[in-house]
């Protein structure tokens, strides 16, 4: 990414594309809003996506 945005939230950069390719392959999500980002630096409150799509298997 350009510049700061390697620290910037998802929630907070207006630029559509931007947000796009800072949430292209989310394996994290924002536990305060939902956002989802690639890196848990993209958001307040990250929580990993699971892989499996299911929760115990």
């Amino acid at each position: 990414m350009k510049g700061g945005m390697q620290n910037a939230k998802v929630c907070n950069v207006e630029d559509a594309s931007e947000r796009r390719k800072m949430s292209a392959h989310a394996a994290f999500s924002c536990g305060k809003c939902g956002a989802r980002a690639d890196a848990a630096a993209n958001v307040c409150d990250p929580v990993f996506i699971s892989d499996t799509g299911t929760f115990g298997e």
